[in-house]
C-alpha cells in the first residue's frame, strides 16, 4: 500500500484552500501506532488556530465521553457539579426562577436532553460576507460608464435598423408615428444609465463567477427591460409589431448585458467572511 507522504499531504491541503469556496484547510493524519503522524494547514488557519467546527463537535465529544466511560474514569450519571466549579454552573439552567444546573448529568449532555440553550445565542449571531475588489480610479469609472451608455444606443440602433430591413412593413406602421430624433436620443440616454446602474449593482453584490453575472445581466435586460412589457396586448401596438419588437429588444438587450458585464467587471482580490460578536 502506498503511504501518504508529507509533501503529498501539503499539496492536497494547498489545492483545497485554493478553492474559491474554501477559506482555510487543515488536516491531521495519524496511524494507531503513531508511526505515521502528518499535519498540514493552508489558507487563513494554521496548526494552532481555533475555529468553530459546528455540529462536528457532537461526534468528537460523544466519542471521548464514551471512551472515558468505557475506561471507568467517569460514569454517565455523574453530575456536572462533580467536575465543574459552581462559578460555571450557577445560573446555567434557570426555568421558572429555579436553577436546575446542579441536577444536570453527563448523560443529559451527550443525549441532548439537558435543556441548555445554544451557547451561540446572543454571542455569535451576526455574519457578514464581504467581497473586496481591486480599486479603480474615478477616470476609469467615468469612461466605462459613458462607454456603457453609448453602447446601449449603438445596440439599440443596430437592432432597430435590422428589424426594419427584415420587416419592411414596420415602416408602414410607424409612418407619422416616429417621435423627434432628439427625444429618442434623450430617452435612450437615460435608459442606458439605468441599465449601467443595474449592472454595477449585480456585479458588486452577487457571489457568482463573471460569466454567470454577465449572463444574468443580459437575461434581466432582455426579459424585464424588453420582452415582458411587450407581452400584454394593447390598442396602440398590434400583435405582429409587439412580436417583432420582442425579438429585437430580447436579443439586443441580452447581448448588451453580456458586453456590459465584462466592461464594468472588477477583479476580486480577496473574499472575507467576518463573524461579529455581539
Amino acid at each position: 500500500m502506498k503511504l501518504l507522504k508529507q509533501e503529498m499531504l501539503d499539496k492536497i491541503v494547498v489545492q483545497t484552500a485554493k478553492n474559491k469556496n474554501v477559506h482555510g484547510s487543515v488536516f491531521h493524519i495519524e496511524s494507531v501506532d503513531k508511526v505515521m503522524s502528518l499535519f498540514s494547514a493552508s489558507g487563513n488557519i494554521s496548526q494552532e488556530s481555533q475555529y468553530y467546527i459546528a455540529s462536528i463537535n457532537k461526534l468528537i465529544i460523544s466519542f471521548i465521553t464514551l471512551r472515558l466511560y468505557h475506561d471507568k474514569i467517569i460514569n454517565l450519571d455523574d453530575k456536572l457539579s462533580n467536575y465543574l466549579p459552581s462559578e460555571i454552573l450557577n445560573g446555567l439552567l434557570v426555568y421558572n426562577d429555579k436553577d436546575y444546573a446542579s441536577d444536570l448529568t453527563i448523560r443529559h449532555l451527550i443525549s441532548h436532553t439537558s435543556g441548555l440553550p445554544c451557547y451561540l445565542i446572543g454571542k455569535w449571531n451576526t455574519q457578514q460576507e464581504r467581497i473586496k475588489f481591486k480599486s479603480r480610479s474615478v477616470f476609469s469609472w467615468i469612461w466605462r460608464i459613458l462607454l456603457g451608455n453609448s453602447l446601449y444606443f449603438i445596440f439599440y440602433a443596430i437592432a432597430g435598423l435590422t428589424l426594419q430591413a427584415v420587416y419592411p412593413e414596420f415602416m408602414v406602421f410607424y409612418k407619422d408615428k416616429i417621435p423627434p430624433f432628439d427625444l429618442i436620443i434623450g430617452t435612450q440616454f437615460i435608459r442606458g444609465f439605468i441599465f449601467v446602474g443595474i449592472a454595477i449593482l449585480i456585479l458588486k453584490t452577487l457571489r457568482l463567477s463573471l460569466i454567470k453575472k454577465a449572463i444574468l445581466i443580459g437575461l434581466m435586460f432582455s426579459i424585464f427591460g424588453g420582452i415582458a412589457p411587450l407581452i400584454p396586448p394593447n390598442e396602440l401596438m398590434p400583435g405582429y409589431v409587439r412580436l417583432g419588437h420582442g425579438f429585437e429588444v430580447g436579443i439586443s438587450n441580452f447581448l448588451y448585458g453580456l458586453v456590459l458585464g465584462y466592461l464594468l467587471r472588477q477583479k476580486i482580490i480577496n473574499e472575507e467572511i467576518t463573524v461579529g460578536n455581539n
